[in-house]
């Protein structure tokens, strides 16, 4: 009897594994990249390059406000097969040159930094900036205020991350998102790494990068 017992345990555990394996849905996974996404004349998105080299034609006919370019973009899709994804948002996101200052005239009103990094040729942020209920204009940028050249160790470009109140309050905090491309300075400099400058509200951080060659 007892052995039928254990016997009838072990088929109902059996039963129930077979039952989730088999009538379980599953969510789709979803992913979220900063891409460059490629509009038609229609404004529709047809492709999105990832920075890591990879791209997929866009499925889901997602329409933007741009026409007949390639934008920068965090977008939130899903793969469906090899080379397709289905796109579920595509949002344009700020982007901005990197400009020669000096370090007196760069300005740098603090900010809360979530996140930097490189990603193929962009410099990438994903910030909080303190405002009000009147949501002013802030401006965001990077600046190049120097190059620190080492014998035998290469050359590592000064950056410092801009940025303007613009006179906004500071209640709370919204999310930002900034790329910058740094391909051409970094060619043109003969540069081996990053070492970028933030002001934040809990004082000054620095992060560095080295360059993939």
């Amino acid at each position: 009897m007892r052995k039928l017992w254990l016997f009838s345990i072990v088929a109902l555990i059996a039963v129930a594994f077979a039952s989730c394996s088999e009538d379980d849905d599953y969510a789709a996974a979803y992913c979220m990249d900063f891409v460059e996404a490629a509009c038609n004349a229609d404004g529709f998105v047809t492709q999105i390059y990832l920075d890591d080299g990879q791209s997929y034609m866009a499925k889901g006919y997602y329409r933007v406000d741009s026409k007949n370019e390639i934008i920068r973009a965090l977008c939130v899709y899903v793969v469906e097969k090899e080379g397709i994804a289905r796109l579920v948002q595509v949002s344009k996101i700020l982007t901005a040159p990197v400009v020669n200052r000096t370090r007196e005239e760069a300005k740098r009103d603090p900010l809360y930094v979530e996140s930097v990094w490189v990603g193929g040729k962009y410099l990438n942020f994903r910030l909080r900036l303190p405002t009000g209920p009147s949501g002013k204009q802030h401006v965001l940028g990077v600046a190049l205020v120097g190059i620190d050249e080492k014998d035998g160790e290469g050359r590592t470009a000064e950056l410092y991350l801009l940025h303007e109140q613009g006179g906004d309050d500071a209640y709370y905090y919204r999310d930002a998102y900034l790329s910058c491309d740094i391909s051409t300075f970094v060619s043109q400099q003969n540069i081996d790494s990053l070492r970028l400058s933030a002001v934040t509200d809990f004082g000054e951080k620095a992060y560095g990068f080295k360059m993939r060659r």
